[in-house]
């Protein structure tokens, strides 16, 4: 049976610890959001980006892609960048799936 007494006792006893974590979400947010503008910064191109990749040895797995030039654009914007996907999966296992297909065998760092 179901106490609708009991189940906001215990989220009210969590309260505090749900406000820590949507205060470390929000500071990791705007952590990686700065990341995200100081790599458009140091890299305002793709061509960029490659460049120092090529004198990189220790640089192998992804390179820039040609959508990098308009997402480091929106980078040195107001707000957030956002590249949309261009796909929509009916769960996380569609999308597991999908994304095995895509990138099985290829070697990542």
């Amino acid at each position: 049976m179901f106490y609708l007494d009991r189940v906001a006792a215990a989220l009210e006893a969590r309260r505090s610890s749900f406000s820590r974590q949507e205060g470390q979400f929000a500071a990791d947010l705007a952590a990686h959001r700065a990341a995200f503008r100081g790599l458009a910064t140091c890299f305002p191109t793709g061509a960029a980006m490659a460049a120092a990749l090529e004198d990189d040895h220790h640089a192998i797995g992804a390179t820039p892609l040609a959508a990098y030039d308009r997402w480091a654009a929106e980078a040195r914007g107001p707000t957030a960048p956002c590249l949309p996907f261009g796909r929509q999966f009916a769960n996380h296992e569609e999308a597991r799936q999908w994304g095995s297909t895509i990138i099985g065998g290829v070697t990542t760092v």
